[in-house]
């Protein structure tokens, strides 16, 4: 917003179909440069990593803000499993990074 990062607030949920669902609250698109999403999918499963074809990962920026989110800071499962959340994590995996139309919400 206006040159400078922000984390929007949002809430994250799996519908019945199995679907993951993003709400992404209120904020003025008008102000937005650009819009993303970013997503580090947490599963039971330590060895089964996610890849998805034609996204990128999060720059090396992006792993800074992250590491001060709430949802990083708040869990130390979070924070003792995954690098991203803190340096002394054991799982390699980054977050993918989703471009979004600023006016929408839908990916790029």
């Amino acid at each position: 917003v206006n040159g400078e990062d922000i984390v929007l607030n949002s809430t994250t949920w799996v519908d019945g179909a199995g679907s993951l669902m993003v709400k992404i609250f209120e904020y003025n698109p008008r102000n937005v440069q650009s819009l993303h999403l970013l997503l580090l999918p947490i599963l039971p499963d330590q060895d089964f990593h996610i890849f998805a074809d034609g996204l990128p990962d999060a720059a090396e920026r992006d792993i800074v803000e992250m590491r001060h989110h709430p949802r990083c800071l708040a869990s130390p499962h979070i924070r003792g499993r995954y690098k991203v959340c803190n340096d002394t994590g054991y799982l390699e995996d980054r977050p993918l990074k989703i471009p979004l139309d600023a006016w929408t919400g839908h990916p790029q």
